[in-house]
Parts: structure tokens; C-alpha cells; sequence
């Protein structure tokens, strides 16, 4: 079987900052390797950019199926959604998120209100839109400390060790901050003290539900403790742990609230969760990922679904195999 691999290595930034091109310095690596791992196993993998050639590279190059890695489009970090789009209307088959399912996960709100409306617990949200909703009074309603998020972007982009507030003051020049560098609403949530938990799913009509992670940090500071781009991209790295001691009904729950989103909001192959673990022993949804990253755990590199197969005694190649046929059989059913 031929597999192009369909990669972006980002050097312009958009609707960011080029701090935040550090989310994409994985890509100088993984496809390769990913190609490497392919080939091992029989496969004919070829290397395919993502331009606005990428459909027309792979009907030349006669694929059977693109394993779609970019996590942006041109030499962007932006305009993910193109890569899709253009595959489908090249006619070209591929792994993982289509347009109308990126769009959707990427705007939290809307994951949000639709899991809350589906019986999913998700942490309650004040929706800043724009400059105009940012004095004091506009915030009575926030429970602090309180955690900003880009209401737009993934990978951790904008949530930072700055973006835990614990006054209002701090939460109106934060607030403020990440619209004029995101350009995007912005949620504000309560901070969850607690642990932080992983869930992920392989597969379409029937789910794959593989084992959860946890992670774990060295930050002594209880409002450091969460997968901040510091801890992502910045060297403040995180341990990759299977969680001890976890409730059998907080298991069932991963399962269940990550096989829901999965389903409703239109995912396919493969999605993660991610998920905090209160003191209470509440379980609360973060949010949800298309396309979560599929690299190895060497070269330096950190990838939680890879280490959900490592967990259970599979590699990094196994779960290439495993999204590459699960996506074959897609197209044939």
C-alpha cells in the first residue's frame, strides 16, 4: 500500500506569535520517522507537503491513502482545515479530522455547550468576545483562581503560566492580552486543582478506548500543574504516567465522556481527551482533540497517544498501523 505523508513545517505564524511556532518544531522530525516506521513495516510511504499542491502530489504519486500529520498549511501555522479540504476535493483519502470537524473542535465554547448539553461535566465559562466586556464589573460572576484560554487555538497555544489569574485586575490585562495576540474570544474558566488525565479512542463505528494517562510535574506550585505551553513546548516537561489508584467509576467515566465527544462531534480514527480530576474526585472536561499528535517518545520528543499504546505494550509503529487501517476501512464500509 502507498501512504503519503502529509506534513507542514511552519515557519510563519498566524494568528499567533512566532513564540509559538515552538508547538510545530516537532514536524522537523516526526514525518520522517513516521515514514521510516512505515516502510518497515511494508508499506510504501511517500513524503507529500501540504500546499495547495498536496491533492493533486497525491494522484500523481497514485496513493491509496494520505496519513494526514500537518498541523497547518503552507509553511503557516494556520489554515489547518485546507489540508482537508483540498484532499476531499481531489478525491483523495485520509486519515483523521475532516474541514467541518476541525472548525468545530477548535472553537471551544461551542465543545463545550455542546458536551455540557449532552450530560458531559465541563467547567463553568465567562465568553469575552471582544475589548469592549473588560472592566471589573463585567466579571462578578468568575470564580478565581481562574485559568484564560484562547477560545480559538490548540497545543496549548496562550495558555500559559500567565494565564492563571488571581484577581480581577490580573484577569482584565490578561484577558486583554490574548485578544490583541489571538484575535479570538477568550474563556474564562475556574482553575481546577487536581490531577490531570488523558483519554483516547481508535476507531470509527466501532471505538478502540485505550489506556488513560495521566501527567505528572515537578512545579511545587498547585496553579502550575497543568499542560501550560511551558510544560508542552518550552522544556518544562511533564511525566507521561499510567494513573495510579483511579476510581473504577473515573475510568468508566474517561471512557464514556471521551467516546461521546468523539462521536458527537464528528472525529474520526482517532481523538483524545483531556480531563482534571478534582480533590473531590470530580471529573471535569477540558477539552477535546482532532488529529492529537502521533509522533514517537524518543528524539526527544513527547506524544500522549503513542504513550497510550506504550502502555499496554505497543509501539509508536502499532499506532500508525492502527489509524492507517482504521481509515481504510472507513472509505470501504
Amino acid at each position: 500500500m502507498k501512504v503519503a505523508v502529509i506534513f507542514n513545517r511552519a515557519l510563519i505564524a498566524i494568528d499567533s506569535t512566532t513564540d509559538d511556532l515552538a508547538s510545530d518544531h516537532e514536524m522537523d522530525l516526526i514525518p520522517d520517522l513516521a515514514a521510516e516506521e512505515l516502510a518497515t513495516r511494508g508499506y510504501n510511504p511517500v513524503l507529500i507537503a501540504a500546499d495547495f499542491s498536496v491533492g493533486q502530489a497525491c494522484k500523481e504519486a497514485s496513493v491509496n491513502i494520505a496519513l494526514n500529520l500537518a498541523e497547518g498549511f503552507g509553511g503557516t501555522n494556520g489554515y489547518e482545515a485546507l489540508v482537508p479540504t483540498i484532499l476531499d476535493y481531489s478525491n483523495v483519502r485520509y486519515t483523521g479530522a475532516d474541514a467541518a470537524n476541525m472548525y468545530l473542535v477548535r472553537d471551544k465554547a461551542a465543545v463545550k455547550a455542546t458536551l455540557r448539553w449532552l450530560g458531559v461535566p465541563v467547567p463553568p465559562e465567562h465568553l469575552i468576545l471582544n475589548a469592549d466586556s473588560l472592566t471589573l464589573d463585567d466579571f462578578s460572576d468568575v470564580t478565581l483562581p481562574a485559568i484564560l484560554k484562547p477560545g480559538r487555538q490548540e497545543a496549548s497555544i496562550g495558555i500559559t503560566f500567565e494565564s492563571v489569574v488571581r484577581d480581577l485586575p490580573h484577569l482584565v490585562s490578561r484577558a486583554a492580552e490574548l485578544l490583541r495576540l489571538y484575535g479570538s474570544p477568550v474563556l474564562v474558566e475556574p482553575f481546577i486543582s487536581g490531577r490531570e488525565l488523558s483519554a483516547g479512542v481508535v476507531g470509527n463505528r466501532y471505538l478502540e478506548f485505550l489506556p488513560p494517562c495521566e501527567f505528572l510535574f515537578r512545579e511545587r506550585d498547585p496553579l502550575r500543574q497543568f499542560r501550560s505551553f511551558e510544560h508542552k513546548w518550552l522544556g518544562e516537561q511533564e511525566e507521561i504516567v499510567a494513573p495510579s489508584g483511579l476510581d473504577p467509576a473515573v475510568a468508566g467515566e474517561l471512557a464514556r465522556y471521551t467516546t461521546i465527544a468523539h462521536q458527537r462531534l464528528g472525529c474520526r480514527d482517532y481523538s483524545r481527551a483531556d480531563f482534571r480530576l478534582d480533590a473531590a474526585g470530580r471529573l471535569w472536561f477540558l477539552e477535546h482533540n482532532y488529529n492529537p499528535g502521533i509522533g514517537p517518545n524518543t528524539h526527544g520528543l513527547s506524544n500522549t497517544l503513542t504513550r497510550m499504546y506504550e502502555l499496554r505494550g505497543q509501539s509508536f509503529g502499532d499506532l500508525l498501523e492502527a489509524i492507517v487501517v482504521t481509515a481504510t476501512e472507513r472509505y470501504q464500509s
